[in-house]
């Protein structure tokens, strides 16, 4: 699942089960730059395409930015 807020940007969050069927959410990963996303559409399971408040579009795939950061 993918999220957008002004503070974290986007987050990517998966739901995990704890214990005897408990569900959780968890965060996979979070880029910080503050992007104001208004718009964010998953493309596959780890690359996601959006908007900032501006209209600008920014493409980030989790694969890429595992060797960068």
């Amino acid at each position: 699942m993918f999220v957008g807020d002004a503070i974290c940007s986007v987050s990517i969050i998966d739901v995990v089960e704890v214990e005897e069927g408990e569900m959780r959410l968890e965060s996979v990963a979070k880029d910080f730059s503050p992007l104001w996303p208004v718009t964010v559409e998953s493309l596959d399971q780890d690359t996601i395409i959006g908007a900032n408040v501006s209209q600008f579009p920014y493409l980030t795939d989790q694969q890429r930015q595992k060797y960068t950061k």
